[in-house]
């Protein structure tokens, strides 16, 4: 049973491509140094409730001992930071999600 952790949050509107020149690094530094880390997406909402322009971010883990495993190291905090300065503040939510229902999805 895999483990995600969900990032979501918001940024105003004309802050696009800094912020995505930003999760380009995470995504990078990810890559390069989180080998428990199996996959990421990132969602941007194109209409919704959410204030205009949310983010949603996912690391999927092999398990929750892997994520309860991973190491949280400066440099993790550091190639996230500008991406939090971005953040539109009262929006940010962290979460983690299983897998459970896979026997319920459905894919083409």
């Amino acid at each position: 049973m895999s483990v995600s952790v969900v990032i979501e949050w918001s940024v105003a509107e004309g802050l696009e491509t800094e912020l995505e020149t930003a999760l380009t690094a995470v995504r990078d530094h990810i890559t390069d140094e989180h080998p428990e880390i199996l996959s990421i997406q990132l969602y941007r909402q194109w209409t919704g409730d959410r204030p205009h322009r949310a983010y949603r971010w996912t690391d999927e883990y092999a398990s929750f001992t892997s994520l309860e495993n991973a190491p949280d190291t400066p440099a993790c905090d550091a190639v996230w930071q500008p991406v939090r300065a971005l953040m539109t503040p009262g929006t940010h939510q962290r979460s983690a999600w299983s897998d459970a229902g896979r026997t319920h999805w459905m894919q083409r």
